[in-house]
């Protein structure tokens, strides 16, 4: 039974890829498929694929977006345990933002209590500065312990760091422990704006974040995803001060680390007016074909 399960998502994943184009993509899909495997991965990815174009950037191909969001929740099965709306909802924010769910690190979907709550992760974040077309250059890191690091803040600003692998004074092997992290952008028009945030600090705008309870958190999931969380922190920390556009602002402060069942509520009345729309046969995509074929082959395996 799992491989003829494993089969049907297959097939609904071929479907969820070989639809019409954005423009012309058969809302009579997302009925169908909510028909055929109902609680797949695939099935539910179908089902949003038609929100998911509409709120993508025109430079995201929508296929990618979708396969990158399947495999991001087939590497998490507590995800498909949260609440639905909930975990729509999450996608749908990243889709909006254009940030990609995968290895990157753009964005991450976290279970907590029966939710799905959508974080920008770090490097999400750069992506969003670099796209305001007013930066030249944006880098942040972590500070250690043996680190040889000073800042100065004032009228004769300056930051230098040399990590502790690259000091000739001394021999380490190993940074110690963490003092804090900074990031630094450099404008087009030459000015340079850093900032740079002790542990501590950024260790209360962690107990802030109810979703950094979750084992499955960037906070808790593994070092390297930690030290991007202190890295994004100082990122999230410089938001009003960095040159990106009011629109830009104005979503991140209202999606990031927020529950997806809130952030779909925006989105619900767009959701219920292309679940409900009636579509002649003769328009459905081969994509509702494939999944009327999951139909008969998971009766036909009901009746053996």
């Amino acid at each position: 039974m799992a491989v003829d399960k494993l089969k049907n998502e297959q097939k609904l994943e071929q479907a969820l890829t070989s639809g019409k184009s954005r423009q012309g993509q058969s809302k009579g899909t997302i009925q169908l498929a909510r028909a055929a495997a109902k609680d797949t991965v695939a099935a539910l990815m179908l089902q949003l694929k038609p929100q998911i174009e509409m709120a993508l950037p025109r430079h995201i191909d929508p296929d990618r977006f979708v396969r990158a969001a399947i495999t991001e929740i087939r590497k998490n099965p507590e995800l498909m345990k949260c609440e639905r709306l909930s975990l729509m909802g999450a996608m749908m924010a990243s889709a909006q933002l254009g940030l990609e769910f995968g290895p990157l690190g753009h964005a991450y979907m976290v279970p907590f209590k029966n939710e799905v709550t959508f974080i920008i992760g770090y490097k999400g974040m750069l992506e969003l500065i670099r796209r305001s077309g007013n930066v030249s250059y944006v880098t942040g890191h972590i500070v250690y312990e043996n680190d040889e690091f000073s800042l100065v803040y004032g009228l004769e600003e300056s930051l230098r760091h040399v990590p502790w692998f690259l000091r000739k004074d001394r021999q380490f092997t190993s940074g110690g422990k963490i003092l804090g992290a900074y990031l630094v952008v450099r404008m087009k028009d030459g000015g340079i704006y850093y900032n740079y945030l002790p542990e501590a600090e950024i260790l209360e705008h962690k107990a802030m974040s109810p979703s950094a309870k979750s084992p499955f958190s960037p906070w808790n999931a593994n070092e390297l995803t930690k030290r991007a969380m202190y890295q994004k922190t100082v990122v999230r920390a410089s938001w009003p001060w960095l040159p990106i556009s009011s629109v830009i602002q104005a979503q991140v402060a209202e999606i990031d680390e927020k529950v997806g069942s809130e952030l779909y509520k925006d989105l619900q009345e767009m959701a219920d007016d292309a679940m409900t729309i009636d579509v002649d046969a003769s328009e459905v995509s081969g994509a509702a074909e494939a999944v009327d074929d999951v139909q008969h082959e998971t009766a036909e395996q009901t009746l053996v």
